[in-house]
This record gives C-alpha cells, structure tokens and sequence, in this order.
C-alpha cells in the first residue's frame, strides 16, 4: 500500500529542495524520500570533479567551475551555489574521515573556493 505525506515549506526551501532533485536527475518525491531515510544520494556531479582530478597533477590548484569546464556555464547561477555549497561539505565530511585527496585552500575574498588535489 502507498501512503501521501503532505510537507508545508517556505517557496525558498521549496526552490532549494527542488534543485538538489534537479541536481541529482531525481524527482522530488524521490529525492525527499532518499534524504528522509537517509539513503546515500550518489550524485555523479561530484564524481565527475573527483574525475577531473585525475587529469591533474598532484598539488595542483582548482575551482569546481574548472573541474566541470563548459558543463558549469549549463548551470543556473543558484545551482552554481548549491553545488559549490554540496561540494565543499563533501570535501569537509571526508577529511572529517580521513579522506583527503582534495583540500581546501586559501581563497582570497570574493574569488571561488579553490580546491588543491593531494592524490
């Protein structure tokens, strides 16, 4: 038997949630049922910035807008930010856990998040 859940949200955590969806080629029901449950969301997205840093040589510096090249300028610019917000917890929550290929580095202000690859 299927169930219905009805959820009041702000337009702005509307938009939110609907780009994470987007971002991950899901639909929104899927998507809240995924994070509800806690189920991992595998997105490719940060695989493919994962792959870029395999083009790369070790201790080279990187934005997320190199790693994707022209793929990023396909982007709305609040799916820029989600990303670049998704990413860089991604990078902290590994190296919370001893994953750190990718590090964050100095960025001056107003400039993107640089990224170095340690590999």
């Amino acid at each position: 038997m299927t169930k219905t859940l009805h959820v009041r949200l702000s337009d702005d955590d509307y938009e939110q949630i609907k780009i994470y969806a987007e971002f991950d080629h899901m639909s929104l029901s899927d998507y809240v049922r995924k994070t509800a449950l806690h189920q991992n969301l595998d997105t490719n997205l940060y695989e493919r910035i994962i792959y870029h840093t395999t083009t790369i040589a070790s201790f080279d510096i990187f934005t997320v807008k190199e790693a994707l090249a022209g793929e990023w300028e396909t982007f709305s610019r609040a799916q820029k930010v989600t990303i670049g917000k998704r990413f860089a917890k991604q990078i902290t929550d590994n190296n919370k856990r001893g994953l750190d290929k990718i590090v964050f580095v100095t960025t001056p202000k107003n400039k993107p998040q640089r990224y170095q690859f340690i590999g």
